[in-house]
């Protein structure tokens, strides 16, 4: 049996362009100014599926958590959203099972999962249709082995917005099928995690 390390968390960077209507232009002019990042909460499940031998082999990670140190500025302004120094720590615990066959190997492990994010800045593209707000493209940090996060390619994002006395909320879910290698067998990893970033107004 191989245990591999959990790839589940994800941080998202926005950017807003576009103008359609006039219901779209009084909301991103609402939401025009500048925002810092509060925080992140994440919760999701990774599994990784491979065959080994005649086995059919499962291991599914969960995990939940709020980021810590979260730092981060963006701006809307115009149709376009600029984030820079968005980073983010994470202390936490996931839970771990494999499975053969179908069948669970043991009892669910509890195991800590510690990372942090290297800094980001990037601009963006979107537009938005009631409370929804629509990413033509969203980084995801996945942290690896050894906690060290990667990054996988961004990727269009249909997202929740809600904004109220200058706290934006920004609530997201995402499902991401990826192929990679686990000791030297091609599996292939299933990711599902729901999002809620939280900014301030300044």
């Amino acid at each position: 049996m191989r245990i591999s390390s959990l790839a589940i968390a994800s941080a998202l960077i926005f950017a807003a362009c576009g103008k359609e209507n006039n219901e779209e232009l009084k909301q991103m002019d609402a939401l025009s100014g500048t925002y810092e990042y509060i925080s992140l909460y994440v919760k999701g499940t990774s599994e990784i599926i491979y065959k080994d031998g005649n086995d059919n082999i499962s291991m599914v990670s969960e995990m939940e958590y709020t980021s810590r140190e979260m730092a981060g500025m963006v701006l809307f302004e115009q149709g376009s959203m600029t984030t820079s120094g968005y980073t983010y720590k994470v202390n936490s615990d996931y839970n771990f099972q494999s499975f053969t066959n179908g069948k669970a190997d043991g009892p669910v492990q509890s195991l800590p999962f510690q990372f942090s994010t290297p800094k980001v800045s990037g601009v963006s593209q979107y537009r938005i249709a009631g409370d929804s707000v629509f990413l033509d493209k969203a980084f995801n940090h996945l942290p690896g082995a050894g906690g060290q996060p990667g990054q996988i390619p961004a990727i269009p994002v249909e997202a929740k917005f809600s904004l109220s006395n200058g706290d934006l909320s920004i609530i997201s879910s995402v499902s991401l099928v990826s192929h990679l290698t686990q000791e030297g067998i091609p599996a292939t990893q299933h990711q599902r995690f729901v999002m809620i970033s939280r900014l301030k107004k300044r």
